[in-house]
């Protein structure tokens, strides 16, 4: 049609390279126009060099052994001090920040008294009771990342540690002291199905109150577009084929 066009009305070669541009632009904006509103949901996409978004189990076995590397000493019994220094190992918290008690973790989040120090391009948000975990899936799509536990388990001190991920229902975490359930030694690599994590393990506490603190980079969950359950692609990544079409459009003509 382009060619046809461009015979009949004798147009410069500069010209036709312009018409080219105008109607690569004009097709892109069709398209993104035609996609539904419906279809954006959220999806992690990391960009950072430290990769704490894991994605399966030889990634969370070098996640942590490149974090617990960095920790000494006995945390059996310390499980808010160990909490703390996993969250200041990967970055989220500031180092001038305090250790809680596991059970006074999630209501000095949810109250907004945590006197520990977030670094600037994080922040948190807060789920209750043990069913929470649930409610943080159904929100993010099923995959979710960093996201400390807390809980009264009707004792002095409670309960606390820290999940690197819940991804395809496996949990990824570790914990302060050596555990029967999974028998892992302290700072070790545990995972498990969803379903023991939530119907075993958690129960061995107690779980009277509390609940998961989920910290996020404010820039990490981006809206993206997805036109069916296999094929996800970003607003961004279109535009930037977009243009290397125009690109080599340019290219041919010249």
């Amino acid at each position: 049609f382009i060619c046809i066009y461009c015979i009949n009305k004798n147009i410069k070669k500069e010209e036709v390279l312009t018409l080219k541009k105008v109607i690569s632009i004009f097709a892109l904006i069709l398209f993104l126009f035609s996609i539904s509103l419906s279809q954006v949901h959220a999806l992690n996409e990391p960009n950072n060099n430290f990769n704490m978004y894991i994605q399966n189990e030889k990634e969370a076995y070098e996640l942590i052994q490149n974090t617990t590397q960095q920790l000494s000493g006995d945390y059996n019994g310390l499980c808010g001090r160990y909490t703390y220094d996993i969250l200041v190992q990967l970055g989220i918290l500031s180092s001038n920040s305090k250790s809680y008690n596991g059970k006074d973790w999630y209501p000095s989040y949810k109250n907004g008294s945590a006197d520990n120090v977030l670094d600037k391009n994080w922040t948190y948000e807060c789920f209750d009771t043990k069913n929470g975990i649930y409610d943080l899936l159904t929100k993010y799509d099923g995959t979710v990342y960093n996201v400390v536990l807390s809980m009264n388990s009707n004792n002095q001190y409670g309960h606390v540690f820290f999940i690197n991920a819940i991804i395809d229902d496996k949990v990824y975490f570790t914990e302060s002291y050596s555990t029967s359930e999974y028998k892992n030694q302290q700072k070790e690599l545990i995972v498990s199905s969803l379903d023991r994590f939530m119907n075993s393990y958690l129960d061995q506490f107690n779980f009277i109150d509390g609940g998961a603190i989920h910290f996020y980079e404010k820039d990490f969950y981006k809206p993206i577009v997805t036109f069916n359950s296999n094929d996800k692609v970003s607003p961004d990544y279109v535009l930037k084929i977009a243009n290397q079409q125009i690109k080599e459009i340019e290219i041919r003509t010249n």
